[in-house]
């Protein structure tokens, strides 16, 4: 998916930053060419490796429950009844699970069966869905496997970004450049006519995850706040040094 938004402020901003500092525009558009995807970055989640390994585990639990949920449920409840259950997943008796879950109450939708990830339904945002029911797992370690997998990926979308931030000269986290993820980098600063440098992430699904175009409007909307307050600030000192040396 190709996202593009309106960047005339952002640029007309970089304009007038390089008129007031005096300062060769080219400069102005790497520097803020990296301020930007530093800002991109930023809004892209997950925060931290850790928020987005917990965030998967957290997606999955809202549909799978592990072999042992029963018996946990049961452990300061009644003792025979946990052990009934154990029992129970070792021999596979499913219709005697389908009665304990029935007379209990613990679980009013619950489906004793092997993982399998076509299962797992997704909005189009990737987040996991259910319609009620809980899948109680016969063996976990078919969904271990999968969890590990999609945690290796986490910071591949800001990876893809941060290949381009270093290009720059930026030094992104070492759990988001171990993807080697391709960016979209195009160095046109050397044009006398138009400098440009274009940016991006050239991962297939960043337009699922920024449908609305939020991560990079906030970005650029963000930084064109920073470089005004810059030039007001210049303005201030600039009339301030003007004045007392007159004084």
């Amino acid at each position: 998916m190709n996202i593009q938004v309106d960047t005339t402020r952002f640029s007309q901003a970089i304009q007038r930053y390089a008129a007031n500092f005096n300062v060769d525009i080219r400069l102005v558009i790497k520097d803020q060419a990296k301020l930007l995807l530093k800002r991109m970055m930023d809004f892209t989640p997950p925060s931290t490796r850790k928020q987005g390994a917990d965030a998967i585990t957290d997606d999955l639990n809202k549909l799978f429950v592990e072999p042992d949920y029963l018996a946990r449920k049961f452990t300061s409840r009644d003792a025979g009844l946990q052990k009934r259950v154990r029992k129970y997943f070792r021999e596979g008796n499913e219709t005697a699970l389908q009665e304990i879950i029935k007379d209990t109450g613990i679980l009013a939708r619950l489906e004793a069966k092997e993982f399998n990830k076509e299962d797992i339904k997704r909005n189009e945002r990737g987040r996991v869905i259910t319609n009620g029911t809980k899948i109680m797992l016969k063996s976990k370690e078919p969904m271990i496997a999968y969890r590990k997998k999609l945690q290796e990926q986490v910071g591949k979308l800001k990876g893809s970004l941060g290949a381009a931030y270093a290009k720059l000269g930026g030094k992104p986290a070492a759990w988001i450049t171990k993807h080697n993820t391709q960016e979209i980098f195009v160095d046109d600063i050397k044009n006398l006519n138009s400098p440009s440098i274009t940016v991006g992430s050239a991962v297939a699904y960043a337009g699922t995850v920024d449908k609305n175009n939020s991560i990079l409007s906030r970005a650029l909307v963000g930084r064109e706040n920073d470089i005004i307050k810059s030039i007001h600030k210049n303005v201030l000192n600039k009339g301030q040094r003007e004045f007392y040396g007159k004084n």
